[in-house]
């Protein structure tokens, strides 16, 4: 519509601008211009931050007058949490190293935490923001060691909700902890397709991640055999303002190497949102696992 825009130049040379409203199965087409016109500026509303110092995970998230995180036991947002042994009884927290900005301009702001935890050689957060947007985009890289005695990984992702319902994303619609699983089917984790969501009655948080299908609901797992030698699977599963990416165990028994050694990046978007609204998960879901394709034009 001939509209100047804003733009900002990141530390690697790159342009960045918002592309809104693209619609489904269609283009926009932006235009580059040098141009001193007025330019329209996101509104200032942004969601504000506050970090660990102790763990380095994100202890608050702060978007209309509002707490979206509950840090308490967990420690905040993307918090790794490392197990060692079959039973949750001695949960790892990291330990915060030091904190450097990648990119802090206009649009978008990026931030680098540097933590260590026990089984790895080290694990970075990485946090992105977008100015003026109801989102971000969380990473955790984990550079793991090769540990083959039992062990898991979990990031940990606590909200401020009264009575959540989480939601668990598959095709066009969800099942619940409560409801929508078959008869005798697994209430340990769930499998989410592109996206869950964890909602109370007027606001909640849609997380999708393209590299993490299993999510835990109120507590981690416990694979004890504490049932006549057998390990007991949850029979009753509850929804939970409390959500743990599983990212990482060697439970299984096998006959080759039980480690997972190496740098793996574990990425998620949240949209904070108000009442949840099926057809916005979908949309979340579908534009961060098959996002914009962008091509130049001469």
């Amino acid at each position: 519509q001939g509209k100047p825009i804003q733009v900002q130049q990141l530390s690697d040379g790159q342009i960045i601008f918002y592309a809104k409203d693209i619609p489904a199965n269609g283009f926009a087409l932006y235009k580059w211009v040098n141009s001193n016109g007025r330019v329209d500026r996101n509104p200032e509303k942004s969601i504000e931050l506050k970090i660990n110092e102790n763990t380095g995970a994100i202890s608050g998230v702060y978007f209309n007058h509002t707490q979206w995180v509950n840090p308490g036991k967990w420690g905040g947002l993307l918090q790794a949490l490392y197990v060692k042994g079959l039973g949750p009884l001695a949960v790892k927290m990291s330990s915060f190293e030091k904190m450097e900005w990648i990119e802090n301009g206009p649009l978008y702001r990026k931030s680098k935490i540097t933590a260590a935890l026990e089984g790895t050689q080290k694990i970075e957060y990485w946090v992105e923001e977008f100015v003026g947007l109801p989102q971000l985009k969380i990473t955790a890289v984990i550079d793991k060691l090769p540990v083959r005695e039992k062990e898991s990984l979990h990031l940990a992702f606590p909200f401020q909700l009264q009575e959540p319902v989480l939601r668990i994303g598959i095709d066009s619609t969800y099942f619940t902890p409560e409801a929508g699983q078959l008869a005798g089917a697994n209430k340990d984790f769930y499998c989410a397709q592109r996206w869950i969501d964890v909602s109370d009655s007027n606001r909640g948080v849609t997380i999708v991640s393209p590299q993490v299908s299993l999510y835990e609901s109120e507590n981690l797992i416990d694979e004890r055999k504490l049932l006549n030698g057998y390990k007991e699977w949850k029979s009753v599963g509850r929804s939970s303002a409390n959500v743990f990416a599983y990212v990482m165990n060697n439970y299984w028994h096998t006959n080759y190497k039980a480690d997972q050694e190496g740098i793996t990046k574990f990425e998620f978007m949240l949209h904070f949102h108000e009442a949840f609204n099926l057809l916005d998960a979908v949309h979340f879901g579908y534009e961060n696992t098959e996002p914009l394709f962008v091509s130049w034009i001469k």
